[in-house]
């Protein structure tokens, strides 16, 4: 409420208003309201001229401000000029800060009755409504349920308490997972091997995982360029088991099928009529014509050779 200031449901129908909404509509009513809002923020209702500073913070031109501020009757000056307020904003401002600081006292006062005037705060300069605090010694104060301060969560060690054999399975396949791991990255810091063959004792009896798949998907994690710097636990390995079998089976599917290096060749039935070409009976036809033509021609020259032999003699 510290922003809070009374706004009249028909204020855009004063005579002043009425004058800024003519000139500039909405834009102008808005503005108005913008510098009662800056107005508010300050602690003695007041504003510095400064209009290219509330332009900006208002981003509106500087023109508008000041043509708001000083000729429309809205705003009144200080005696030095420097900065303006509102007489009906004080106001309506002076009637809320009585009704507040009278909730105020009557607070204090409540909470003074209350507590039978101990331990009471004081209320600063700066700020007058102080909050009662009650006395440290007060019957109401929380009670904290002992039996939850004695009930702790048992810790994953305590709770599990195995010791698993240097031949076991489940110790084995966490010096199996550990010795990959290490094999590649050297500096890894070394793990609890128990605990970590406590987890894959789950993986084996819960998630119903055979030892053999188990080591042999150790052995696909860690040759994995991806998933070997993912899988560095046991429970992750656990979490993780099922997308890395998806793509570990998926590997294996194209491994086995036939590789073809290069672009793939299409091959395509041979018909029938591709080593017989078809020559059609009509092109033979025509180059006997042809030649037929060609001799008649030959033997009409040389009919014409001839007589023109005769002639000259």
């Amino acid at each position: 409420m510290n922003s809070y200031f009374p706004h009249d449901s028909n204020a855009r129908n004063d005579a002043k208003i009425l004058k800024v909404r003519m000139k500039y509509g909405a834009e102008g009513y808005g503005v108005y309201f913008m510098l009662l809002e800056r107005l508010r923020d300050d602690s003695e209702y007041m504003s510095v001229k400064d209009y290219n500073m509330i332009a900006f913070d208002l981003r509106v031109d500087a023109s508008l401000i000041k043509d708001i501020v000083e000729n429309f009757g809205l705003f009144a000056f200080a005696d030095n000029g420097e900065c303006f307020y509102s007489e009906s904003f004080n106001k309506r401002m002076l009637i809320k800060d009585e009704v507040s600081n009278k909730r105020a006292a009557a607070g204090k006062k409540g909470a003074a009755k209350r507590w039978n005037g101990k331990s009471i705060a004081k209320p600063s300069s700066e700020n007058s409504k102080a909050i009662a605090k009650p006395p440290e010694d007060d019957g109401n104060k929380s009670k904290v349920n002992k039996s939850k301060l004695n009930k702790t969560k048992p810790s994953r060690a305590k709770s599990a308490q195995r010791t698993f054999a240097p031949d076991s399975e489940e110790l084995q396949a966490a010096q199996r997972l550990w010795a990959k791991i290490t094999a590649n990255n050297p500096e890894t810091k070394e793990p609890n091997l128990q605990r970590w063959a406590d987890d894959l004792r789950l993986m084996h009896e819960r998630d119903n995982r055979s030892w053999d798949k188990i080591n042999r998907m150790i052995k696909w994690s860690q040759a994995d360029v991806f998933w070997s710097g993912v899988i560095l636990s046991p429970k992750k390995l656990r979490e993780k088991y099922d997308q890395m079998a998806a793509k570990a089976n998926a590997e294996a599917r194209e491994q086995a099928q036939p590789k073809s290096y290069g672009k793939p060749t299409r091959v395509e039935a041979k018909p029938d009529w591709l080593d017989n070409p078809y020559q059609p009976s009509e092109k033979l036809e025509d180059q006997a014509k042809a030649a037929e033509i060609a001799a008649k021609l030959a033997k009409l020259k040389e009919m014409r050779r001839d007589n023109a032999d005769s002639k000259t003699t």
